[in-house]
């Protein structure tokens, strides 16, 4: 049986909210390229960026040490227009392979022994 990959959203949600390093206690109020924010900071510099004003979505996180980098969420509500690649699989298809791969190796038991 194929196992569900993980949903994204909690994941990414996840690796957002969590940290080794405390949490600052307070929170900073600001404007990041005009829009209202909340910035929540952790002991070790990194800081996540929530949108203050309507729905309070991340904007932007920032870390630093070590590993320093950016990454900025962009066009919350734009359209995406996702197709196939040329070749790809279908969900069904890939069912039947594991079943076909798994009767093949019971077929193949007596043959073996």
């Amino acid at each position: 049986m194929l196992e569900q990959p993980p949903r994204l959203d909690n994941s990414f949600a996840r690796q957002l909210t969590t940290s080794e390093s405390p949490l600052e206690t307070e929170v900073e109020q600001t404007e990041l390229d005009g829009v209202p924010v909340v910035v929540i900071s952790r002991q070790d510099g990194a800081r996540l960026y929530v949108a203050n004003a309507g729905p309070a979505h991340p904007l932007r996180a920032e870390s630093e040490g070590a590993d320093p980098g950016r990454i900025d969420f962009t066009d919350y509500g734009a359209d995406a227009q996702i197709s196939a690649p040329p070749t790809y699989v279908e969900l069904g298809e890939l069912v039947w392979l594991d079943a076909i791969t798994r009767l093949h190796a019971k077929i193949d038991e007596p043959f073996m022994a």
